[in-house]
């Protein structure tokens, strides 16, 4: 089960259980004990983990049984952003659904999702590329660039400098097509100073 989700040190399956009248799958992660995390907010490595929360996850059905990831998040407290919720590789921050699952909905969506968004004046993209993408998600990312190219405009925030994003496409292709449309048609800012969240925490 730990290979087949792609799991990575400091994460590892616990415990899977099934229920056989409710046909549901539910597999439990844990993260090794002491293990030194990375800041969501800043990425600085090495943070302490000193409490937890449970999350649960709709995950992709095993066959035809309901599946959910259930796992404890740790709590760190970097320097620089105050405490933090650390980030997870299955899913998007603040999400009840993994990355896996998204993309499935996203393939059942995709033409009147494409073309709903595409009418919209502005598009605003919070946290861009903070996962990487699968070619299914990038296919349809390029439709909806292509159908609003120089007719609507796009806002992207991301924490990811620019240098960085041709590395969360799998597609290279894809990636340098998606990418040329934003490289000569936007106004880039870049952001200096403290994080916000260390500013506003009522902990710090």
């Amino acid at each position: 089960m730990q290979l087949a989700l792609g799991l990575l040190p400091p994460w590892l399956v616990k415990n899977c259980t099934f229920k056989v009248e409710e046909k549901q799958l539910d597999i439990y992660i844990e993260f090794t004990s002491g293990s030194l995390l990375a800041c969501p907010g800043c990425g600085r490595e090495g943070c302490k983990a000193y409490d937890t929360a449970e999350r649960t996850w709709r995950h992709l059905n095993f066959f035809e049984h309901v599946t959910y990831i259930t796992a404890r998040l740790p709590r760190v407290e970097c320097p620089d952003c105050g405490v933090q919720t650390v980030s997870v590789p299955w899913a998007r921050d603040g999400s009840g659904f993994t990355l896996l699952f998204e993309a499935f909905i996203l393939t059942l969506a995709n033409p009147s999702l494409v073309a709903n968004l595409a009418k919209r004046h502005l598009l605003v993209v919070d946290d861009w590329l903070r996962a990487p993408l699968t070619p299914e998600q990038s296919r349809l990312l390029l439709d909806l660039l292509d159908d609003r190219y120089r007719r609507r405009s796009t806002l992207l925030t991301s924490q990811l400098p620019v240098a960085a994003w041709h590395e969360q496409f799998k597609d290279d292709t894809i990636a340098d097509v998606i990418l040329d449309r934003l490289a000569y048609d936007f106004y880039r800012l870049e952001l200096e100073g403290g994080f916000m969240r260390k500013i506003t925490s009522p902990l710090t």
